[in-house]
């Protein structure tokens, strides 16, 4: 019997604990539910209007908008949800390091068969009866208390599944690891506009903005000078800073250009320089193996940009920094720290922060705007 295999099937992966990075549940349903679109209808009051004296009507091009906007505000929306009907299942043990059992984005494979067949493996050609497996993504960050969370298809809906509002009986199989984060990468990339991102156009194909050989980003080497207030208000046709950078930070010459082409990138982007007058591509990309002195180029950069856009008068200017791991960001931190540079919160888990930085955290930064008492009092209290 199907149903007999697939609780056996759900058995084993529950034994397994964490280890299989996936989980079987063998009592579910899937159901398709309607509902009726109530968003409150646009006003076209602003469009142009025709006519002479009180006859103030529409025109036809705006009445053809307001019609299509009509229809599709009307249309009913359609939403698939998954069932997972036995608690046990739901707590199903432990998830892998500490990581939550459930997430949003998570790919689902659901089937009709205890053991994911498809029609093309049993034979069988009637659409309505033929075994079925299609892969679904959540919606929800997991199920509810009754185990209900909303999913969405990512293929064609099987004609197995035919009928609203009425339960479908399937087995589900929930992937962990590699394949929720590659849903979740393409989502966060698909969702990406010019607007939202405006390096998308510079990462998405060829480069649009070449380097120019012409405007001597690095220095020569041509005796020391120390830095003025006229290096950080240069021009832009001036080198931006690149010997200060390599006398006060104590680089070499290739991360002294690391740091000058990366702070005249941010000047053109802050002075709004269109894309084809500019002198560097905005995107750059640090290489180097480990101990050749990426955190402190980076953490040259950060205090540089900072003191150039205070020049620039631009306070709605931030400086954001990610790593894969927290170990990295405080690293970066500390760099900062040991160079004297403090104008940085630290966001993030308390307990995962190295203690060298717990003192910028935002945490203790929210207490003291509320007028919080010991710093420390976040971490120990």
């Amino acid at each position: 019997d199907d149903r007999d295999e697939a609780a056996r099937i759900s058995r084993a992966f529950r034994a397994q604990g964490s280890s299989l990075g996936a989980a079987y549940h063998a009592d579910c349903a899937v159901r398709f539910e309607t509902f009726a679109n109530g968003r409150q209808r646009p006003s076209l009051a602003g469009g142009r209007r025709r006519g002479g004296g009180g006859d103030e009507t529409l025109d036809d091009e705006a009445r053809r908008a307001e019609a299509a906007a009509a229809q599709e505000l009307a249309a009913p929306t359609t939403k698939t949800f998954l069932y997972l009907n036995d608690p046990d299942e739901r707590r199903g043990g432990a998830s892998r390091a500490g990581a939550p059992r459930y997430c949003k984005g998570d790919l689902w494979i659901l089937a009709n068969t205890a053991l994911f067949e498809s029609a093309s493996s049993t034979g069988v050609r009637d659409k309505t009866k033929a075994p079925f497996a299609a892969a679904a993504r959540a919606l929800w960050h997991g199920p509810d208390k009754d185990g209900k969370m909303e999913i969405q298809l990512l293929c064609a809906r099987p004609g197995v599944l035919s009928g609203d509002r009425r339960a479908h009986r399937v087995y589900a199989m929930r992937a962990q690891g590699s394949a929720s984060r590659a849903l979740a990468e393409h989502d966060a990339f698909a969702s990406m506009t010019a607007a939202s991102f405006p390096l998308l156009p510079h990462v998405a194909g060829a480069p649009i903005v070449k380097d120019r050989e012409d405007v001597g980003v690095v220095a020569e080497d041509d005796g020391p000078k120390k830095p003025t207030d006229d290096d950080l208000d240069a021009p832009l046709s001036v080198s931006p800073s690149a010997r200060v950078a390599r006398e006060t930070y104590g680089l070499n010459r290739d991360q002294a250009f690391a740091v000058s082409a990366a702070l005249r990138a941010t000047v053109e982007a802050a002075r709004r320089v269109p894309v084809h007058e500019r002198t560097v591509s905005p995107v750059r990309l640090v290489h180097g193996p480990f101990g050749s002195g990426k955190t402190k180029t980076l953490a040259s950069f950060v205090v540089e940009v900072a003191s150039r856009l205070r020049v620039e008068n631009r306070p709605d200017f931030r400086v954001l920094i990610t790593a894969h791991t927290n170990v990295a960001v405080d690293r970066l931190c500390k760099a900062l720290l040991d160079v004297g540079f403090g104008d940085f919160v630290r966001v993030g888990s308390l307990r995962k922060m190295d203690p060298a930085v717990l003192s910028r955290s935002l945490h203790v930064a929210a207490s003291g705007s509320r007028g919080g008492a010991d710093e420390n009092e976040p971490v120990l209290g």
